[in-house]
């Protein structure tokens, strides 16, 4: 009978240490699937610690499109190993009129931003901008140091042309940009971003490769038909050789850094945002590092896409009305001009030739070139076009 007794308590201890057991491992399974936490401050959406192959659903891909699936990969893998925003953000485009003052107006909606806009205008209109003068200008600014020629250009064009909180709140220009405050401010934001339209690609690889700077370069490249048509309406005397010739420059430079830099550079075709805001507008903030789109971000996108502003420079777009506007404008001489000078570029974009006026006016005819795949623009498959 003992012996029996026995038996029966060491098979009851079994039977508390196999539900022990279980309980500790449904504790653990429970703290894996929680392990996505956000922070209540501005950087609440900032994805932490999840596996990466179960946030592929988080991912916009469309399709298995191999080449837009590795890029977007990429990108979250960058993602996954972050602990914190990149703190320095260069938007840049080929030419004006190509969609960077929007998608910099979207990404100032991200808290805690510091925006230069155009910092080397005046540099420009000095006929002092080069390329050392350039990179070392952005360096400056990136890491808020506010001496040199290109302060001096910041000074000459006014406080609006740094588009921060301190701006609203510091009083008069004088007082505003005065460097020791000026400078305090911008320490004291985590992300710094500039935004230009007068520096070349092949200009920024020292920018890349200094590791405190940390940068990231969002690229916004546009079909130099409506680019042009679009500079020549904002009175804007820009030839369609100099642009054209700028912008191939561009996307001949563009891979060799996407393949140097993969996570550090990413390009955005304009018509692609038009066609699409909000898939492109998460592409990129996947790129930045963030989980998902802001609700800062949602609201710039609901309040600017929605509707026509009629101002050549205000950032309100119907969006979708812009994507073929320039089709129903252009003359038949300017198409003429512009495909004949820029055929190789608009190739390289992936899209049309329309030849003559008649297949430019008829928009049944798309202006995506679907037979034609640019590896710069990975996410084609994700865009509803």
């Amino acid at each position: 009978m003992a012996f029996k007794i026995k038996v029966g308590w060491i098979t009851i201890s079994r039977r508390i240490l196999l539900g022990a057991l279980i309980l500790l491992l449904g504790l653990r399974l429970f703290h894996i699937l929680d392990i996505v936490s956000y922070n209540q401050d501005s950087q609440s959406h900032w994805l932490r610690g999840r596996p990466v192959k179960n946030e592929a659903q988080n991912l916009p891909l469309c399709n298995s499109n191999e080449t837009g699936t590795r890029i977007l990969a990429g990108i979250f893998n960058k993602l996954h190993r972050q602990t914190k925003p990149p703190p320095n953000i260069l938007l840049i485009g080929s030419y004006g009129r190509s969609g960077t003052s929007f998608l910099g107006g979207l990404l100032k909606s991200i808290p805690g931003v510091f925006y230069y806009y155009e910092p080397l205008y005046n540099l420009e209109q000095w006929h002092m901008l080069t390329r050392p003068l350039a990179v070392q200008s952005l360096k400056d600014l990136f890491i808020c140091n506010f001496t040199g020629p290109v302060f001096t250009a910041i000074k000459e064009r006014g406080k609006n042309y740094i588009r921060n909180k301190y701006m609203e709140t510091c009083g008069s220009k004088s007082t505003c940009l005065e460097s020791t405050r000026l400078s305090s401010a911008c320490s004291s934001e985590p992300i710094r971003m500039i935004k230009t339209i007068r520096m070349r690609l092949s200009w920024l690889e020292p920018l890349l490769h200094d590791t405190k700077l940390d940068l990231r370069v969002i690229h916004i490249l546009r079909d130099p038909r409506g680019a042009v048509i679009s500079n020549w309406k904002a009175g804007w005397d820009i030839p369609a050789e100099t642009l054209c010739g700028n912008l191939l420059e561009d996307l001949e430079t563009a891979q060799d850094i996407l393949k140097r830099f993969p996570n550090r550079y990413v390009a955005v075709r304009y018509e692609d945002i038009c066609a699409d805001a909000k898939r492109i507008a998460n592409i990129v903030f996947h790129f930045l590092g963030y989980a998902n789109l802001l609700p800062s971000a949602n609201r710039f996108l609901t309040r600017m896409t929605s509707e026509e502003a009629g101002d050549e420079y205000s950032l309100r777009r119907n969006t979708s009305q812009q994507l073929q506007q320039w089709r129903t404008k252009i003359t038949e001489e300017e198409l003429k001009k512009i495909e004949t000078t820029c055929s190789k570029a608009i190739n390289k974009l992936g899209f049309h030739l329309f030849r003559n006026i008649n297949n430019t006016r008829n928009l049944s005819i798309p202006l995506y070139n679907q037979t034609s795949f640019n590896p710069l623009f990975g996410y084609r498959d994700c865009v509803n076009v």
